[in-house]
């Protein structure tokens, strides 16, 4: 065989090796867990199964913001469509805007101090102190936590719990909150997304409300 066609074999070998490279699927990463920070929280509330998708919900959310993907399952599965939507378009208006995007170190913290359920237990309204400031470029923990007053309501969707709703609560005092800290692991990297295009809107459910 001529040497011309042997080179042009090699470079079509080649060639062939880096498309397939290419078009090999992406591994999803998997979730991080939230682990606590020293001991659990032991309130009377947290047990309580608001409180739990309250908190599900947050880490959740951490979560889509750190990676800028609210399309993720974790996400669908506990906080309703129209919030998911909302935390979308702030972090797409934000990049838009010229800021850098984003990371929590964990799910905000949260001290829950009251859960009020609907009569026919299908909704109900966790009250209590979220931490401020807790997200930022670098991920880094907040050397010094404060908090404000805020209220989740939240309602069952078949077997699912989802966040619906966040509002604060100015005259709920949260100057003294304990705030419980749980951080991911693995911790996330600073986000490299500078694109609002790049960040990935959720996907519509039938049965949200």
């Amino acid at each position: 065989m001529p040497k011309v066609e042997r080179t042009t074999l090699v470079v079509l070998a080649l060639m062939s090796v880096i498309v397939l490279a290419g078009c090999a699927p992406t591994k999803q990463q998997p979730l991080p867990s939230p682990t606590w920070s020293g001991s659990a929280p032991t309130g009377p509330l947290e047990s309580d199964t608001w409180v739990v998708g309250a908190r599900a919900s947050l880490s959740a959310q951490a979560i889509a913001q750190n990676r800028n993907d609210f399309s993720l399952d974790v996400l669908t599965n506990t906080t309703g469509e129209e919030l998911r939507t909302r935390l979308f378009t702030s972090a797409r208006e934000s990049v838009r805007a010229g800021n850098e995007s984003v990371v929590s170190p964990g799910p905000t913290p949260f001290a829950p101090s009251e859960v009020v359920v609907a009569d026919d237990d299908a909704s109900a309204v966790v009250r209590g102190c979220l931490a401020d400031d807790w997200a930022s470029s670098d991920g880094a923990v907040p050397s010094r936590l404060r908090a404000h007053g805020v209220e989740f309501r939240l309602q069952r969707s078949g077997d699912r719990t989802l966040m619906v709703e966040n509002a604060s609560v100015p005259g709920l005092d949260c100057s003294q909150a304990e705030l419980p800290i749980a951080l991911f692991s693995p911790a996330p990297e600073p986000s490299q997304v500078s694109d609002p295009a790049d960040i990935v809107r959720p996907a519509p459910v039938a049965d949200d409300e």
